[in-house]
């Protein structure tokens, strides 16, 4: 038996123990570039993080995580093809990652591919059944590509797992919304507001505005208006309906105060001529000429509020 002694013993241990310990010290390593890349991603300095994921990436090649972050990265420089290409090297690495998929088909989606963002959202649904998030999104998928039906069965199965979630109802009556079936998301989006969304008001005036129900209209638009009493928004909508109501004493201050928040928006502009031609103001002609210096985009001519 050949004994060894401590010197040479040392150096043997040494020969095994340093290249594990030059990986953890590579693995370490690539952990800080991807640390500094996300500092930089969150204050919007994208060409910094890219360069630190890609030296990130050269020290660590079999890491998941740096692959999609860099997608992510390429995606707010507008390289959705590079993006992919991270994505799929992501997916190869870890291929039973619902998140992987997840983002993917989001990116399919956005790449106008919506054959394949659809199969992807459903992998991510078959690996995590019972995601909500990941569900959420294949509703809104099958939604995208105009799988209403399918779509529609999607949040009822998210409804039989989180009945509490405003946020589904909300969706499921936004879905209703685009097929024109206003009673139907009208009684979403009174559910969704009896669970405590405030978004649902908006979307419930609109419908109730389409179904000739003005006054149950006006009482959403007013709850709007109270809620988000600083966003221009709430007064555009209010003051539209007015205005096609003839209430146009109301009308006008709404409108007013939407033109003042948003004074280059030429639709406050072409909504206030039209309602001072209405009243037979000639300062119609004044408000129809700077909507159309601005670029309105509804067809009309100055000549309609110019007498």
């Amino acid at each position: 038996m050949i004994r060894l002694t401590g010197r040479v013993l040392l150096l043997a241990l040494c020969s095994l123990i340093a290249p594990a310990l030059l990986q953890a010290q590579d693995t370490s390593l690539a952990r800080v570039h991807y640390k500094m890349a996300r500092k930089y991603a969150a204050s919007q300095d994208f060409n910094s993080a890219l360069y630190f994921l890609n030296k990130a990436i050269a020290i660590n090649p079999a890491n998941a995580t740096y692959y999609s972050e860099r997608a992510t990265v390429y995606l707010e420089m507008n390289q959705a093809d590079s993006g992919l290409a991270d994505f799929n090297r992501a997916i190869a690495i870890k291929p039973t990652s619902a998140r992987l998929y997840f983002y993917r088909s989001d990116l399919y989606l956005i790449m106008q591919k919506p054959d394949e963002a659809v199969a992807d959202i459903c992998k991510a649904a078959e690996l995590e059944p019972r995601n909500k998030s990941v569900l959420m999104q294949k509703a809104f998928v099958l939604a995208k590509v105009k799988r209403y039906d399918e779509a529609a069965a999607q949040y009822d199965k998210l409804m039989r797992i989180d009945p509490k979630n405003p946020g589904i109802y909300y969706n499921k009556g936004k879905l209703e919304e685009i097929q024109k079936k206003w009673n139907e998301a009208i009684a979403l989006y009174t559910k969704a507001i009896s669970l405590g969304d405030k978004l649902s008001y908006n979307n419930r005036a609109i419908c109730r505005e389409e179904i000739k129900d003005v006054e149950g209209a006006e009482k959403d638009y007013n709850m709007v208006v109270q809620l988000k009493p600083h966003d221009p928004e709430v007064y555009a909508n209010r003051g539209r309906f007015l205005l096609e109501q003839n209430k146009l004493d109301l009308a006008k201050e709404d409108l007013k105060q939407w033109n003042s928040m948003l004074p280059d928006d030429a639709e406050s502009w072409y909504y206030l001529a039209r309602l001072l031609k209405k009243q037979n103001d000639p300062e119609a002609c004044i408000y129809a000429k700077k909507a159309k210096e601005l670029g309105a985009k509804e067809s009309f001519e100055i000549s309609d509020f110019c007498k």
